[in-house]
């Protein structure tokens, strides 16, 4: 099949058929299907192959086959790498992607230093999904609170929110983190800011439901 009639939405739409009935053996053997078929195209330096083999990282790793999620996870920075470069934001999405498997292996500071090296790249190449940059955030904060660094978390989830301020359709994503920090505050001690939060997450609920409120302090 050549790359340039391709439409990954056939990929995707057999794809979920295999998902949605439960057979991940031919889930398994459908992407490694695909991934072999694109892998002889420019030696996998293509949009197709990349796709195939996040999705067969991404397989991995749900099924806690971590060995075999990693090494997919080399082929496809590879490939993103020959046709992207390093600051771009498919490449940053990547490595969220794979920060999130070193993560789940218990590689806490190299899943650190991914989170932020995405977030980096994120910032230099002007990406502004609050979503997407909360989201980095977010799992920042999770890192730090693990590895004892409530300060640093604190500092993580204040900027997620200030994301997360510039779209008003993300009150309730909002209102999530503002919790959480209320948490971290009062874990740390320090009542008085998190009672200051408290106070946000009222007003924007009140927003939400319609009522006068003023969330600017949020």
């Amino acid at each position: 099949m050549n790359n340039m009639t391709f439409d990954p939405r056939d990929f995707y739409t057999k794809l979920d058929e295999l998902y949605a009935a439960g057979d991940l053996q031919a889930v398994e053997s459908f992407i490694l299907s695909a991934a072999k078929e694109s892998r002889v195209e420019n030696e996998g330096r293509t949009s197709r192959h990349i796709m195939h083999m996040n999705e067969l990282a991404g397989f991995y790793r749900g099924q806690s086959r971590f060995e075999e999620a990693m090494a997919a996870f080399q082929e496809t920075e590879e490939a993103l790498l020959s046709l992207y470069g390093d600051y771009s934001s498919e490449y940053a999405t990547f490595l969220n992607n794979k920060a999130g498997a070193h993560r789940m292996i218990g590689e806490l500071e190299k899943s650190l230093a991914l989170f932020q090296r995405s977030l980096e790249i994120y910032e230099v190449v002007g990406e502004n999904n609050a979503y997407l940059l909360a989201g980095v955030l977010n799992n920042i904060a999770i890192l730090y609170q693990v590895l004892e660094k409530k300060d640093m978390a604190i500092d993580a989830l204040i900027s997620a929110a200030e994301k997360l301020k510039e779209n008003p359709q993300m009150k309730d994503e909002l209102v999530t983190v503002l919790t959480n920090l209320v948490a971290l505050f009062r874990d740390s001690g320090k009542e008085k800011e998190a009672q200051s939060y408290i106070e946000d997450v009222k007003r924007i609920q009140a927003q939400m439901r319609g009522e006068d409120a003023d969330i600017e302090r949020a």
